[in-house]
């Protein structure tokens, strides 16, 4: 139950709840959480990985004191759940091959492209299915509030599990070249694909449709691929008539929706589940 004096730090914006009838195994049941700066999704996924029992998620404003107030008085945090997975936001990340990644060098790493943030912890993930390193720093706050709420939760870089899903549809594509495009916020996540093997992987904000198309033309220019010839899927805040999708049609190749239903997840909310806007989220359960 919310509190009301919690109201104006956060609100449900969306809930999929189990349809009527559906109990939820929880001690069968995985936990998943996507926690941003003023944002949090949630989803409960059985551990075989193949139904999505429900789904939640949040607007939150204040920081990291109202994401511990949230997590700490809803109650579908604190089930005897299988496991937990919690994916957390932060724009201090780059990927390194894993025969050359030295966990000492952390800092060396994130400094060559951006100022590592104060009271950040430094952390490190290895991708699953990859000999790839995505090596990280997380606000030091946020992190120790969510350990000490979800004890105990594998935590993992947001983009981790952004690329763990991606890389596993990759590979399932018959496409030589995949182009991945989520967007959420205003923000662009960029990653593509050769022949099943990432070649690029960044993040980008943009303000319009003109600014979206020019970073991924861009991109596709800088790796020597004919943006008509590759296959595009949108993720995120996007739907197939989405402006945005519209717009990018005209200069990629098959530009779609992408749909986690193709990755073998079904639903079990009450009405229809937009797989795409949660793939991020859904995504972790490759984490676990």
């Amino acid at each position: 139950m919310l509190q009301p004096d919690l109201m104006d730090q956060y609100s449900l914006i969306s809930a999929y709840p189990a349809r009527s009838g559906v109990s939820v195994p929880y001690a069968e049941t995985a936990l998943l959480i996507l926690a941003g700066e003023e944002y949090l999704e949630a989803a409960l996924v059985d551990s075989a990985g193949g139904q999505v029992f429900s789904c939640y998620e949040y607007s939150v404003k204040g920081g990291p004191e109202s994401i511990g107030n949230l997590v700490g008085s809803t109650e579908i945090f604190h089930k005897p759940y299988r496991s937990c997975i919690l994916g957390m936001e932060s724009r201090s990340s780059t990927l390194l091959p894993a025969p050359l990644f030295d966990e000492r060098r952390i800092p060396d790493y994130l400094s060559l492209g951006q100022d590592i943030p104060a009271g950040h912890a430094l952390r490190k993930d290895e991708l699953p299915g990859s000999d790839i390193v995505n090596a990280y720093s997380l606000p030091q706050d946020l992190l120790h509030t969510m350990q000490s709420l979800l004890r105990p939760a594998r935590i993992v870089h947001y983009k981790t599990a952004l690329l763990a899903g991606f890389g596993m549809m990759a590979r399932r594509s018959v496409a030589d070249g995949l182009v991945c495009c989520h967007l959420r916020h205003g923000r662009l996540d960029l990653v593509v694909f050769r022949s099943g093997k990432p070649v690029f992987s960044n993040s980008f904000l943009f303000s319009n449709r003109d600014e979206l198309v020019y970073y991924i033309l861009f991109v596709l220019d800088q790796l020597g691929m004919n943006p008509v010839e590759q296959e595009a899927r949108f993720f995120g805040e996007t739907g197939q008539d989405d402006e945005f999708v519209t717009y990018c049609r005209e200069y990629l190749g098959e530009t779609t929706t992408g749909n986690m239903k193709m990755e073998g997840l079904n639903s079990l909310v009450s009405g229809p589940f937009p797989f795409h806007r949660y793939t991020n989220l859904l995504n972790l359960r490759l984490c676990g």
